[in-house]
């Protein structure tokens, strides 16, 4: 018999965090709002933010696009 490894992934249509993490950063880019965003994937403020500070290591990058968010 020949045994075949899904993901879970792939057998239950989830995501990663990691996918799930790249995704919100895209949306955040693309110029929508940190609260459109945080409703969408039943998320808090807290964890968007804790979401930028893993995506960007650098301060100083960070910093421009934490400014560059619309906050509401």
């Amino acid at each position: 018999m020949d045994y075949t490894y899904y993901r879970p992934d792939e057998i239950y249509g989830t995501e990663s965090k990691r996918e799930r993490n790249n995704k919100i950063i895209s949306h955040l880019e693309a110029g929508y709002t940190v609260t459109t965003v945080a409703r969408h994937h039943k998320l808090s403020w807290q964890t968007i933010y804790n979401i930028i500070t893993k995506a960007f290591k650098d301060a100083k990058e960070r910093a421009e696009f934490m400014d560059s968010l619309e906050k509401y």
